[in-house]
């Protein structure tokens, strides 16, 4: 990656496990992981916190697309639960950094920014340039 990031491979335990949440063979699991086709919020919760605690994840971007209104239904309703209470519990479970990007509409997610207790930002490359910051910063002042 551009900014540095190495991308390890997760071992076959971690994407046997996410595997088994997954609606279909579609989506690819790896490093980075798509979990496009995981219609589960309580899913992608387990995803993230498999992946946070390995000794060798140092912190993660994640990306989020949200409807606005939140009324999934059928075989999306699983998606229903907002994960983001979630996500910051496993940033601290672990001391690592979640960067969340999140895409939404600008009232949702100003609602969202409003309501979370860490950062969340508008896209992709915004979260990956702050991780660079994060992981920069540590560098030069180590705990």
């Amino acid at each position: 990656h551009e900014r540095g990031f190495a991308f390890p491979d997760f071992g076959s335990e971690i994407l046997e496990s996410v595997r088994e949440h997954v609606r279909s063979d579609v989506i690819r699991l790896g490093n980075p992981l798509d979990l496009g086709d995981v219609l589960s919020s309580d899913a992608i919760v387990y995803a993230l916190d498999k992946i946070l605690a390995q000794e060798y994840v140092d912190g993660v971007v994640a990306v989020f697309l949200r409807r606005a209104d939140s009324k999934y239904e059928g075989a999306y309703s699983g998606l229903s639960r907002e994960v983001y209470a979630d996500v910051g519990a496993i940033m601290r479970k672990y001391g690592k950094p979640v960067v969340l990007a999140l895409i939404t509409t600008c009232r949702y997610f100003r609602d969202m920014q409003s309501r979370m207790d860490y950062p969340v930002f508008d896209g992709p490359e915004v979260a990956v340039e702050v991780l660079a910051v994060l992981r920069d910063y540590y560098r030069r002042h180590p705990a």
